[in-house]
């Protein structure tokens, strides 16, 4: 599988709705995970392709409209194919992808047939040739998310702060937190994990509430430095830690030290944010090619 991330710019991604007929309108930079025949957008958590529908010339010089309605047709089986075919391969755990948890749950398959069907046409294009692109997307969270995350995700209870904690240590509690993992080779995941430097989890399924993850996802992806303290998600308060390394190069598991993860458990209502899933991870298009399962 190739695997790589382009930054998109403005002035480039108008250029590139024109060349591939997919585009995301918006003149920020973004992570974005190419296939072959679409992508996933990790910043804007969704998955769009293209699907072309060919006619036949013949059909075309007898009846212009009863060849446009067969295109339209073939385009839209072309594009929830290809649709089926890349969101197989979306990330869900560091060890996991969709396609492989289709091939062990017959009822992801289903559930998966269905939200496919019902993915949304967002733009239809006729070309002068007489054939048909339609562009096709699909969200990440909501109804996909609650389909195909693991059952360890589950509705967490509060957590309970001791009452003798002083009133000012609530106060400054971390209310989000910042991971920057500029230049490592890491592959964005629906649930990433990080771990100290002793591989024990700091943040992972286990900790996070469902309700949380389904609605606005584990976590969000940037590249976006500067910003990423102003992002509505993480509140008034984050915690900016640095990612040391990946466990695995290209794998979806970023170590961080023991000085930033004492930092994050020395106090329980800095725990809070993690239920909440209040992790913002930075990137800057470092990629690399996942390694082989053996």
């Amino acid at each position: 599988m190739r695997f790589y991330f382009k930054l998109i710019s403005g002035v480039f991604l108008v250029c590139l709705f024109v060349l591939s007929g997919l585009a995301y309108g918006d003149a920020s930079l973004e992570i974005v995970e190419q296939f072959e025949h679409g992508r996933i957008n990790w910043s804007r958590r969704i998955i769009e392709v293209a699907g072309v529908g060919v006619v036949s010339p013949k059909l075309l010089n007898v009846n212009v409209q009863e060849a446009r309605t067969k295109g339209i047709i073939n385009a839209r089986q072309a594009a929830y194919a290809n649709l089926l075919e890349t969101i197989k391969k979306l990330q869900v755990t560091a060890t996991q992808t969709l396609g492989d948890m289709v091939e062990k749950k017959d009822t992801i398959q289903r559930g998966l047939e269905t939200l496919l069907h019902n993915a949304p046409v967002f733009k239809t294009d006729y070309l002068t040739d007489g054939s048909v692109t339609v562009k096709v997307r699909m969200g990440l969270d909501g109804e996909l998310a609650q389909l195909i995350l693991p059952d360890e995700i589950t509705q967490l209870e509060s957590i309970n702060i001791s009452n003798e904690q002083h009133k000012s240590d609530q106060e400054a509690a971390y209310t989000g937190m910042i991971v920057d993992a500029r230049g490592l080779i890491f592959k964005p995941a629906m649930l990433l994990k990080l771990v100290d430097e002793r591989n024990q989890e700091v943040y992972g399924p286990k900790y996070a509430s469902r309700e949380c993850a389904v609605r606005w996802g584990f976590c969000e992806y940037t590249d976006q430095i500067d910003s990423a303290k102003t992002f509505k998600r993480l509140g008034n308060n984050p915690i900016m830690v640095k990612g040391l390394r990946i466990k695995t190069p290209g794998s979806s598991t970023i170590v961080i030290s023991d000085t930033d993860v004492s930092k994050i458990r020395s106090n329980a209502a800095h725990l809070v944010f993690l239920k909440k899933c209040r992790v913002v991870i930075v990137l800057d298009g470092a990629s690399g090619k996942p390694e082989s399962k053996k």
